[in-house]
C-alpha cells in the first residue's frame, strides 16, 4: 500500500502492525491499548525461541510523570554509561549558561528600532580583512548586563562570515588554519541558509560575524568547565539600559585552542579544529535563524527551549559537522525511561541526545527534508504544534504526536540489530561525508568514530522482576521479554501512556 499525502509518502514495508499478539511474526508490532488502565499480553501461543521488546512510552506534551507497571521490571545500565556521565560533567556549564541565555530571549520584546533585513543583502558597511573592531563579549553566566570589551581583527572572509580572531591570543591559531575553519564555516552556512533560510542583516555588512576570544574560554572556566560557543537575542536588538551587552549584528562567539589551559580547561588545538568549532558555528547560527524569525520578523515567542536545542543539533549534522551529536545520545541511551524529550527547564545534555534522536527520526522520514526543517524554523508556532503542523501530515498513521513517538520508540528499540529493515522504524544508515570528515546520520549500536571513543550498544532494557517505572513526558522504557511469561500484564496510571509490543526473533 502507497499513501501519497504530498508532503511525505508512506511505502508498507516488512513490519506489520497487526491486530492481536498471536497474529505477530518477526518483525511485527502490535499497539498495547492501555486506555483503560492495563493490558494483558498472551505468549501462550508461541514457541519458547520466540523474543520480544516492548516499549512504554508517555506521550505527554507538557513536563510530568506516569507510573506503569510491566509484571516485573528492573534496569540493566550498559558499562558505558560511566564514562558519559563524566563527559556530561565536564560539558554542563555550556547547557547552563544557554538555558540563561535562552530564558532571558523568552522575556524580552522585539526592538523595532532594529529593522531585520531578511534575504538582502544590501552591503553599505564594509568590512575587509585587516579590519579592527571592539566588541561586547558577556562576561557572566548568570546576567546579560556584565560584558568585556574585546578587540578583534578579521583574519578572513567568505560570503558568508567575517571570521574574527581576539587580538589577545592572535597566535592562537595559524593563518593556514584559520583559512581552514574560515572555509568550514563558509561550506556549512552554505547549506544551512540553503536549508532553513537566508539571515538578517541588520548592520548591512552582509555577513555574520565569528568571533573567537578568550573571553569564551574564561565564561566556562569560570565553573570549571567548557563553553564552546554561542548566540545571544540581545545583539540583534538596539543597544540600551536593559541590553547592555548588545553588538547590534549578528554575530557567533566560540572558544580559541587553549592547550596550556591558561584561561580556563585545557583546549588542544586539534579537538578544537575537529571536533569543537566546526560543531559549534551551525549549531549557534541556528539559534540566530530562529530568534530572527519568531521574534524579529515574525513579532511571535521565541522556539521553546527543548525544540531550539533539537534543531540546533539536527543542523549540525545535516551540514555534516554533527560529531558532537553521539556524546548525548549515549547519555540518552543509558536512560530513556527517565529522560524527558520535553523537560520542565532547559534541556540538558541527555534530554538534548533524546531530542536530537527524535527530530533526526522525523527529519528522515519526510519526503522534503528541508521543507520541514525551513517551516519549524520559519513560522509563530512553537513545540510540539509546531512539530506537529510543520510535519505536514497527509499520511494518516504518521500524522498526530502520539504516532511520532510510537515509531520513533520502535526504532529506539530495534534499529541495527537486525529486527527489521522496514524503512518506516528503523533509522537510515548513517553515511561518511568524505567533504567534512565525519560520519553524518544516526548508529544506535556503533562505534561510532566521534573523536571521543564513543561506543554505542542500543538503549538500556529492562527485565522482570516486579518494580514500577515513573515514565517523564516523551519518556521510552525499553522492555526485554526474551523469554516471557505465558501472560505479561501492564498496569499504567494515566491516560498518556501507550504501548508498543515487537517480535524481534
Amino acid at each position: 500500500m502507497t499513501t501519497d499525502g504530498g508532503n511525505n509518502i508512506e511505502i508498507a514495508g516488512e513490519t506489520d502492525v497487526v491486530g492481536n499478539v498471536a497474529a505477530l511474526e518477526h518483525g511485527d508490532i502490535y499497539l498495547v491499548d492501555l486506555s483503560s488502565g492495563s493490558a494483558v499480553l498472551d505468549f501462550s501461543s508461541f514457541p519458547s525461541t520466540a523474543e520480544f521488546q516492548l516499549v512504554v512510552q508517555s506521550t505527554r506534551t507538557v513536563a510530568g510523570s506516569q507510573q506503569v507497571s510491566v509484571s516485573d521490571v528492573a534496569a540493566a545500565i550498559p558499562p558505558s554509561v560511566s564514562k558519559a556521565v563524566a563527559l556530561g560533567n565536564t560539558l554542563a556549564v555550556q547547557e547552563y549558561f544557554d538555558a540563561h541565555l535562552r530564558e532571558v530571549e523568552a522575556s524580552m520584546d522585539a526592538d523595532t528600532a532594529v529593522t531585520p533585513v531578511i534575504g538582502a543583502k544590501g552591503v553599505s558597511k564594509a568590512v575587509t580583512v585587516g579590519s579592527t573592531e571592539t566588541f561586547r563579549v558577556l562576561s557572566s553566566l548568570t546576567t546579560t548586563s556584565a560584558y568585556t570589551s574585546v578587540s578583534a581583527t578579521v583574519r578572513c572572509m567568505t560570503s558568508q562570515i567575517a571570521l574574527y580572531l581576539d587580538d589577545e591570543v592572535s597566535t592562537s591559531l595559524t593563518e593556514s588554519q584559520l583559512a581552514t575553519l574560515c572555509d568550514q564555516f563558509s561550506d556549512a552556512l552554505q547549506t544551512e541558509f540553503t536549508v532553513l533560510g537566508d539571515p538578517p542583516d541588520i548592520n548591512t555588512d552582509g555577513v555574520i560575524a565569528v568571533l573567537m576570544t578568550k573571553a569564551v574560554n574564561e565564561l566556562g572556566g569560570s565553573l570549571g568547565g567548557i563553553v564552546t560557543g554561542f548566540f545571544f537575542g540581545g545583539d540583534l536588538l538596539s543597544r540600551s539600559s536593559s541590553n547592555p551587552a548588545s553588538n547590534e549584528r549578528e554575530i557567533i562567539f566560540t572558544l580559541v585552542p587553549d592547550p596550556a589551559g591558561t584561561y580556563g580547561v585545557k583546549i588542544p588545538t586539534n579537538f578544537a579544529m575537529d571536533n569543537l568549532l566546526t560543531a559549534v558555528v551551525p549549531h549557534e547560527v541556528q539559534h540566530l535563524l530562529s530568534y530572527s524569525s519568531h521574534v524579529i520578523t515574525k513579532k511571535g515567542a521565541s522556539e521553546t527551549t527543548w525544540l531550539n536545542e533539537a534543531l540546533s543539533h539536527l543542523i549540525e549534522d545535516v551540514v555534516g559537522y554533527g560529531q558532537e551529536n553521539p556524546s548525548r545520545v549515549e547519555l540518552f541511551l543509558a536512560s530513556t525511561d527517565d529522560t524527558a524529550l520535553i523537560p520542565s527547564g532547559s534541556p540538558g545534555l541527555t534530554e538534548r541526545g533524546a531530542s536530537y534522536l527524535f527530530l533526526r527520526f522525523l527529519y528522515e522520514q519526510h519526503s522534503n527534508r528541508s521543507n520541514f526543517l525551513n517551516t519549524l524554523v520559519n513560522t509563530t508556532e512553537t513545540g510540539v504544534s509546531n512539530v506537529v503542523s510543520s510535519y505536514g501530515g497527509g499520511v494518516e498513521a504518521f500524522d498526530a504526536w502520539d504516532e511520532f513517538l510510537m515509531r520513533w520508540g520502535v526504532a529506539l528499540a530495534v534499529t541495527n540489530q537486525n529486527v527489521t529493515s522496514d524503512a518506516r522504524y528503523i533509522y537510515n544508515s548513517r553515511v561518511y561525508n568524505s567533504g567534512t570528515g565525519h560520519w553524518q546520520g544516526v548508529c544506535l549500536m556503533c562505534d561510532t568514530e566521534d573523536g571521543r571513543s564513543t561506543a554505542l550498544s542500543g538503549p538500556a532494557t529492562f527485565s522482570a522482576n516486579g518494580a514500577t517505572l515513573s515514565l517523564v513526558a516523551g519518556a521510552n522504557a525499553v522492555i526485554d521479554l526474551a523469554n516471557p511469561a505465558t501472560t505479561v500484564t501492564l498496569e499504567a496510571a494515566g491516560a498518556d501512556l501507550q504501548g508498543i509490543l515487537i517480535r524481534t526473533q
